[in-house]
């Protein structure tokens, strides 16, 4: 597993925890992207750009809320704004077996060749082969 910055994690257990909840998860979702565009086999556009954003989730006697947000600041506020309103369609008993709580970080790549790790121009040259077909 690798590590979330200090930070992040400390807003991350702060965020879900304490809340008179039945569940309460919070997912966080870094990307970064490159964008070739071509009109015709014109190379029109070179972009790059990232993201950062996530989800909270929230069951509370049954009844689920859920919200995405693009800014990682305050999560708690936003934890407990998504228990307030899987409170309100609370209806009926949550069932869960006990299991302890798992914090991982997944990082695209993992066949062993990291998108990352390929040069720009080289995506470029396939796609213009590509463009040429």
């Amino acid at each position: 597993m690798n590590k979330v910055s200090g930070s992040l994690h400390d807003a991350l257990l702060d965020a879900v925890r304490g809340h008179d909840a039945d569940h309460v998860e919070v997912r966080v979702d870094e990307s970064e992207s490159t964008q070739l565009s071509y009109r015709g086999r014109r190379l029109e556009e070179v972009g790059r750009s990232s993201g950062r954003g996530g989800c909270v989730r929230a069951l509370v006697n049954g009844g689920w809320a859920f919200a995405t947000f693009n800014d990682v600041e305050d999560l708690r506020t936003k934890a407990e704004a998504v228990v307030k309103q899987a409170r309100m369609t609370a209806h009926e008993r949550s069932y869960f077996a006990h299991v302890d709580p798992v914090t991982d970080v997944v990082e695209a790549g993992r066949s062993g060749r990291s998108h990352r790790a390929v040069p720009l121009n080289t995506k470029k040259e396939l796609l213009d082969r590509y463009n040429g077909i």
